[in-house]
């Protein structure tokens, strides 16, 4: 049996060998080694050249009939951008690459068409690219520079540069005034519009520039271009004449942009310089007296047409002191200002310095800092006498003895070296022509009410000491030293050298004055000046005013007495009067919130003066 197969098993090669075989051809396929590409790649929307600015989105469009499509990729400069399996769109955030051109390639996947057992299995296929021309534009635009502004009948006309760019969507003038904001003037939509009449400019600093916007997907305020700046003064104060009935002439410059113009308005902080003129020539007036002894802060606003202001501080204006009569001195508000006729010196105390003055040239000859304190309830915390021979000064609480001449100190006093006590504060000090010095200080520890002392300085002796339940402040020592005033009582020195209550004088302060060359004291009662005798109490003369309230001051150098009144609405005087006579020598009306004094031929106040 084995030997049976073996035989079959031989034999079965020569019985295949002698059989003719030829296949059928029933299962073989052609194939196209070259097949037809039909194939189309589009960009939405976008030419052969892409310009891009900002982020932009592409979309792609593929035709491949026929064919399968296996996927994209997408590269820049031979970059690779993206690569999926669909033709879809792309986000191209072209801030990431620099301006200029670029290349952009889409290529697209797809089986091959052969037939081919490759091509069913995907190991070859069919490769169509695109390519676009990539403009990258994301430089700021040329913005238009601003290339003349100059006055043209009665406006100013601008002119520029016409744009010159891609993307252009308007453009902006702009004006910006008094460091507002910028307004816009008018709008373009035309890149050669190059001029403009401004029909609101009226005067003044003003900036140009030019806004350009552009046409983009994003949201921007615009690309500005660099100011330029013109300026014509504002109308405003010339000069300032007074006449002989003291009104004051007023004149103003007007404004060249007359068709712009719509008004005037002049005002001042108490109301006496106003008025509105619609008339742009008409820039000279006259005002009535507006009064003695300042300079008026001042504004002259011109209104232009085609704005609305919501308040008139809006309006383009010019600020200035309208000058009052009178020479200029100081200013010297809110000072205390004493007088020395012996030396023809006036000491002005005046934000903390101590400034020494010639009272006839008014030239500063000195100044010496006395600290933010000068005065304590009104109470002045230096000294000089009439006859500018003595001359004191509180600082830190000690007496400094100065020069008259010079300010400077001459000699440092404590206050426990010439008063019985161990602690002291003063209100203020007075001096007498010889030399004695009245020191007022607050509650004292014996007695639990204010105390006045007399020291005589040549000596460093107390004198004496009163005491006061009404205030030290309310003190005054005589010029000549022989008396003094604590309210309500008058007190004289006695032959023994003891100080008594000579008579009750006034109850108010304001009513009583030491004659500062006679040896006299003032009481005012109503429209009534009496003058007394200091040592007899007898009434020397008496003088009638104009009115009851005032406070009246007596002139140690032309011997006038003065007053400064008030009266409703608002209306201030200066009352001069000659107390030998009687008569009154001058009524001068005086600007609010002033006070006057009499020197010699001269009316002061704090910041001008006039002949008497």
């Amino acid at each position: 049996m084995k030997r049976l197969l073996r035989l079959l098993f031989l034999s079965l090669p020569c019985l295949l060998l002698g059989c003719d075989y030829g296949p059928s051809g029933s299962n073989f396929k052609d194939i196209n080694p070259d097949p037809e590409v039909i194939a189309d790649i589009t960009l939405h929307e976008q030419e052969d050249t892409v310009v891009a600015r900002g982020n932009l989105n592409l979309f792609f469009k593929l035709f491949l009939p026929g064919r399968e499509f296996y996927g994209h990729k997408l590269e820049l400069d031979g970059k690779l951008l993206s690569e999926s399996t669909g033709s879809g769109g792309y986000y191209f955030e072209s801030e990431k690459f620099t301006d200029g051109y670029h290349v952009l390639k889409y290529s697209a996947y797809a089986n091959s068409g052969t037939g081919s057992l490759a091509d069913r299995y995907r190991a070859e296929m069919v490769v169509v690219s695109r390519t676009w021309v990539v403009l990258v534009d994301n430089a700021s635009p040329a913005v238009p520079v601003i290339t003349s502004i100059k006055p043209e009948d009665g406006q100013l006309r601008i002119s520029w540069k016409p744009f010159k760019g891609r993307w252009f969507k308007s453009m902006e003038l702009r004006r910006q005034t008094n460091d507002s904001e910028y307004r816009t003037l008018a709008t373009f939509s035309n890149p050669n519009d190059t001029t403009w009449l401004d029909n609101s400019y009226i005067g003044g600093l003003a900036s140009y520039n030019i806004v350009v916007h552009l046409e983009e997907k994003q949201y921007t305020d615009g690309t500005a271009g660099p100011a330029t700046s013109f300026h014509h003064p504002l109308p405003a104060l010339l000069s300032t004449t007074y006449n002989a009935a003291n009104e004051a002439t007023l004149t103003f410059s007007s404004t060249p942009f007359y068709k712009n113009f719509e008004y005037y308005h002049l005002s001042t902080q108490d109301g006496h310089f106003t008025f509105q003129s619609y008339e742009v020539k008409d820039t000279v007036k006259t005002f009535p007296d507006p009064g003695f002894g300042k300079d008026f802060y001042s504004s002259l606003a011109t209104k232009p047409k085609n704005i609305n202001y919501h308040h008139l501080h809006e309006r383009p204006t010019s600020w200035f002191h309208i000058p009052g009569r009178g020479k200029a001195w100081g200013p010297y508000h809110d000072a205390l200002i004493q007088r020395s006729v012996g030396t023809d010196r006036f000491y002005v105390w005046n934000q903390g310095t101590l400034h020494l003055v010639d009272a006839t040239t008014m030239e500063v000859l000195h100044k010496r800092d006395v600290g933010a304190t000068t005065r304590e309830a009104n109470f002045p915390q230096g000294a000089f006498s009439v006859n500018g021979r003595q001359a004191y000064l509180i600082l830190n609480n000690d007496i400094h003895q100065l020069d008259p001449a010079t300010l400077r100190t001459t000699r440092i006093y404590k206050l426990r070296d010439l008063l019985p006590y161990v602690s002291y504060y003063t209100k203020g000090i007075s001096v007498s022509n010889d030399n004695r010095l009245l020191i007022a200080s607050p509650i004292g520890w014996d007695s639990g009410r204010d105390t006045v002392y007399v020291v005589d300085m040549n000596t460093r002796k107390l004198l004496t000491k009163i005491a006061t339940d009404n205030g030290a402040r309310y003190a005054a020592l005589s010029p000549d030293g022989k008396a003094m005033r604590v309210y309500p009582y008058l007190y004289a020195e006695q032959p023994d050298g003891t100080w008594q209550p000579h008579t009750r004088t006034s109850n108010y302060t304001s009513d009583f004055r030491f004659h500062p060359t006679k040896p006299w004291y003032t009481v005012k009662e109503e429209r009534m000046v009496s003058f007394y005798s200091i040592q007899t109490g007898a009434k020397m003369k008496t003088l009638t005013t104009e009115t009851t309230y005032g406070r009246h001051e007596i002139d140690p150098a032309s011997g006038y007495l003065y007053e400064n009144t008030e009266t409703f609405p608002a209306q201030r005087h200066l009352h001069i009067y000659n107390i030998e006579t009687g008569q009154l020598v001058r009524k001068l009306k005086l600007a609010p919130d002033v006070t006057a004094f009499v020197y010699k031929d001269r009316i002061f106040s704090p910041e001008r003066y006039i002949p008497l």
